[in-house]
């Protein structure tokens, strides 16, 4: 019988790829981890011009058309982000405006209604029971007489 010679073969050590502890071999869950940092920041800027052109009743076009997006791709980033639709955030935003106006006892309903982006003061009326349950002269009425 013949005897075999096993032979060990020495592999060379691998060069070692210098990573950060928290991406030690594993594959990042994102492969563009930039891209959620873009979209807060569109969402960001978009809250800004909303707030800033709250008078003006600000479109979800007009405000894409600013920041030069498409108006589906910012409907979608800013329901991501925020998850809320752009209607409702408006709203909500006229809506604490509107709150905020009430406390000046010397702006009249319909001031207040144009303020916040809603021309028609029955709109405004109906807008407001909506969502509050009670009409803006009673809310107003409760709020001025729990300040005093």
């Amino acid at each position: 019988m013949q005897r075999l010679r096993s032979r060990v073969i020495r592999k060379k050590p691998l060069k070692k790829v210098h990573e950060s502890p928290a991406t030690c071999g594993t594959r990042p869950s994102n492969p563009r981890p930039d891209t959620n940092v873009r979209r807060r920041l569109l969402v960001r800027s978009a809250i800004r011009i909303i707030g800033r052109d709250l008078s003006q009743s600000p479109t979800l076009s007009m405000v894409a058309v600013e920041l030069g997006v498409s108006l589906w791709h910012l409907s979608r980033v800013f329901h991501q982000c925020c998850s809320i639709t752009y209607s409702d955030f408006v709203d909500r935003l006229r809506l604490r405006e509107v709150k905020r106006l009430f406390k000046n006892p010397a702006l009249t309903l319909k001031e207040i209604a144009g303020r916040c982006g809603i021309t028609r003061s029955d709109y405004f009326s109906s807008w407001f029971r909506n969502r509050e349950g009670c009409s803006p002269t009673q809310f107003r009425a409760k709020y001025l007489k729990i300040k005093q």
